[in-house]
């Protein structure tokens, strides 16, 4: 039972990254305002990765990392907000590219493990997807085959979305295989030592 206990935070936190996952990939805009802006995303995976931290000390050295994307990514927000101005710094936007694409990868990877340690079978499949999900990303950066309007972009586009559900998929996946609650071993009843 005690282990029961210890996977409930664990699996409540692998649904709060799953749901930030949702937020970082949709764009829901009333006007200037972005509904669900990714600095929510961030923020949210900010607060998962501390709980995992108890258990996993390589999920804590991700939280100052989200919260820096989360405070960067609102500062942008708030910009465009009032001013109607995008900030569009090439090297500081690599800059956060770069470290939004460290933090999934780590993430993905510490997630991993912990699947692994816990006998869940997503393991496989995270490590998989984290790594056709970092070159994706990674080559949409700097080809210019893929800049934006073009037909390599738009097929880069499409795979990255089936890919990031299908990431989207597992992690609802682990939430439920830590989640999962193990029969109780029934007690077989001792049998007394026949004296004669």
């Amino acid at each position: 039972m005690a282990e029961t206990i210890e996977r409930k935070p664990m699996a409540d936190a692998v649904s709060t990254i799953a749901w930030a996952f949702v937020i970082l990939h949709l764009d829901f805009n009333l006007g200037r305002l972005n509904i669900f802006g990714n600095w929510i995303g961030w923020w949210m995976i900010a607060s998962a990765v501390k709980k995992l931290g108890e258990e996993n000390p390589e999920f804590a050295l991700l939280e100052s990392l989200a919260i820096g994307l989360a405070v960067w990514d609102g500062v942008c927000n708030a910009i465009w907000l009032l001013l109607g101005v995008t900030v569009n710094i090439y090297a500081v936007n690599i800059v956060v590219f770069v470290l939004m694409l460290y933090l999934r990868f780590q993430l993905l990877t510490n997630l991993a493990e912990m699947a692994e340690a816990h006998g869940c079978p997503q393991r496989r499949q995270l490590l998989v997807l984290r790594t056709v999900q970092t070159l994706l990303l990674t080559a949409m950066l700097p080809l210019p085959e893929f800049a934006e309007g073009s037909v390599g972009y738009y097929i880069t586009v499409a795979v990255n979305l089936v890919v990031a559900a299908w990431i989207l998929l597992l992690l609802f996946s682990l939430r439920r295989s830590l989640g999962w609650t193990p029969p109780p071993k029934e007690k077989t009843p001792e049998i007394p030592p026949v004296v004669r």
